[in-house]
């Protein structure tokens, strides 16, 4: 009984991993900039404003960094700001 359990448990790894390969990417490659919406929501900023807001969130890292930062906030509990209530989501979960 225990070789069952423990074997769906490493069964499990391999399926968070792909899991959340499937979600980053589906997030990644939705149209347009979702950072756009967090950043209107402020006061009208300038282009450079922007510019520097979306370099300082990690919006124009490699995607393998990008996965890298998102997976480590995830495992921290941190799953981010919403875009729609710009909040954080775990408080709104």
């Amino acid at each position: 009984m225990s070789k069952y359990f423990i074997k769906r448990i490493l069964i499990i790894i391999p399926v968070f991993i792909g899991l959340s390969i499937i979600i980053f990417t589906l997030i990644n490659i939705a149209p347009g900039d979702p950072y756009s919406n967090m950043l209107e929501s402020q006061i009208s900023i300038s282009a450079e404003d922007r510019e520097s807001a979306l370099k300082a969130i990690g919006y124009y890292d490699p995607i393998y960094l990008k996965y890298t930062k998102w997976v480590g906030n995830i495992l921290k509990g941190d799953m981010g700001i919403s875009i729609r209530y710009n909040e954080p989501v775990v408080d709104i979960i």
